[in-house]
């Protein structure tokens, strides 16, 4: 019975690089043949001269993939790396890389602060790596992570004393976002940094003890007052918005809120808040009053309904 022949290694197909600070993470997919291990050198001349002085690792096999990170390379330098396999018979053909260009370095941290529909965001200046930063890239994720977006609208970013601030606009106020960001150079980007989670704008405060006084008349229109206490809570000063609205029914379905339309109210007052509402003489009674706290054009408390007194 005669053993099948081994053969040197096929050719490995292509190899990908990616880098880490100080170091080449290469990976490619297993040739066909018989073979033990592989060779791995490293360029920084395009490919003029070659050395062995990449630092291998230690390689793994994920499927048929394998991968191997080599350190003892500097960031500002850029590789281009080749590989073969090779076996008891012989070696096979290098594979090289593409060219592996320099990156910029990650950014540390990312710090946000929200405002009225926008997101402030600010980093310091991460490593060059001896190439110009052009610019970054920012994208948004309103899921946790699972998807990335750059719907985001970027504002005009800048660069003062190493720190680099951006606004984006067209953030919703009640969502909770995620921003990441990665800085670029005109071959390549750098690793993207991820911000912490940046919770949404909490609702305002509802407000207390809504109650509607006797109505008065002027002409033929009746007056109600109606009065209530700030949101507890709330900072002293606080400019608040407030809306009312008013119904001539005793129980009144969710499009029965109309008979007054909408009244705006704003103030800065520490303990109760007073308005008035009116209503033609000839068009009946209101029966029922209602406020809430309105935050920028988005966020609302819960309403707080108030009989009148209509007989």
């Amino acid at each position: 019975m005669s053993l099948p022949a081994i053969s040197s290694p096929a050719q490995i197909a292509s190899v990908s690089a990616v880098r880490g600070v100080g170091t080449l993470t290469v990976s490619w997919t297993e040739p066909t043949g018989n073979y033990l291990s592989y060779d791995v050198e490293c360029s920084s001349d395009s490919g003029t001269t070659w050395t062995a002085t990449c630092t291998s690792g230690t390689g793994s096999v994920d499927g048929t993939i394998y991968s191997e990170t080599l350190t003892g390379v500097s960031d500002s330098t850029a590789y281009t790396v080749r590989v073969r396999a090779k076996n008891g018979v012989g070696t096979g053909t290098w594979r090289q890389s593409a060219a592996i260009p320099v990156e910029p370095g990650r950014i540390a941290s990312i710090t946000v602060s929200r405002g009225n529909g926008t997101l402030v965001l600010s980093w310091t200046v991460p490593a060059s790596n001896g190439v110009t930063i052009s610019g970054y890239d920012i994208q948004c994720s309103s899921d946790s992570g699972a998807t990335w977006t750059a719907t985001c609208t970027r504002g005009t970013g800048g660069t003062s004393n190493s720190t680099y601030s951006e606004t984006l606009t067209g953030v919703t106020n009640a969502t909770a976002y995620l921003v990441r960001a990665r800085a670029k150079n005109a071959n390549a980007t750098g690793p993207w940094r991820e911000s912490a989670a940046i919770a949404a704008i909490p609702a305002p405060g509802t407000p207390g003890s809504v109650s509607v006084g006797n109505s008065s008349y002027s002409g033929n229109t009746r007056r109600y007052p109606v009065s209530w206490n700030k949101p507890a809570g709330a900072a002293s000063n606080e400019s608040l918005a407030y809306e009312v609205q008013c119904s001539e029914a005793s129980n009144p379905a969710s499009n029965q809120w109309g008979a007054c339309g909408t009244h705006e109210v704003s103030s800065t007052a520490n303990t109760s808040v007073s308005t008035q509402v009116s209503h033609g003489w000839s068009s009946g009674l209101f029966r029922k009053i209602r406020v809430r706290t309105k935050k920028y054009s988005d966020l609302y408390s819960a309403w707080v309904t108030a009989n009148t007194q209509y007989t």
